[in-house]
């Protein structure tokens, strides 16, 4: 007779639940994570499969990327590839024997495969140091929440009422951390 018992080794896990997008996002960029440390260190092979994987995540991605972002390929995934098409020109000038065969391949895949974002890199080799918009669209609320934050603490100060400053060192601390940001950052306003 089987006995069927719970164990206190269980432990119940909170799930989280994430979007496609999120899922197809998160895998593309920790893949790029990767391939970025592998130009560093110059693992040529290690570069190639992780580029492979990379082809493979965003191939799945497609039906994401065409749904929400009506088509048009992100700026992360463009600054990669330009950034790979760059490092690879570099090392080839450089090629030691053990990297030849692995760089000749990743450097005829790379080449087939970027001929679809040709339009999309030009456009970014135009303009590289305009940020992502993943990146933007996260400093713009962190403006808009130090801001709001900052002017809070700036009309507590001003209509001296400590009591409400009175309170947990946590807030009191965002308070200082958002009014020194917004300072560091010229905006006195927002002080």
């Amino acid at each position: 007779m089987a006995a069927f018992t719970l164990s206190d080794e269980v432990e119940d896990t909170k799930r989280i639940v994430r979007s496609a997008k999120e899922k197809r996002y998160e895998e593309l960029m920790n893949l790029i994570h990767n391939i970025r440390n592998y130009k560093k260190i110059k693992a040529i092979s290690s570069m190639l499969t992780s580029f492979e994987e990379l082809m493979r995540a965003y191939t799945k991605a497609l039906p994401v990327i065409s749904k929400e972002e009506n088509g048009q390929t992100r700026r992360f995934y463009v600054r990669c590839l330009v950034e790979m098409d760059d490092f690879i020109t570099e090392v080839w000038k450089n090629m030691s024997k053990n990297n030849s065969k692995f760089l000749t391949s990743i450097r005829q895949k790379l080449r087939k495969y970027t001929k679809e974002f040709e339009e999309d890199m030009a456009k970014f080799r135009a303009n590289p140091d305009h940020p992502d918009e993943e990146e933007e669209e996260r400093a713009h609320e962190f403006d808009a929440r130090c801001l709001m934050i900052s002017k809070t603490f700036y009309q507590q100060l001003r209509s001296r009422e400590r009591q409400s400053l009175v309170g947990p060192p946590e807030s009191m601390r965002e308070h200082v951390v958002a009014a020194s940001k917004a300072m560091r950052n010229g905006n006195w306003a927002a002080c």
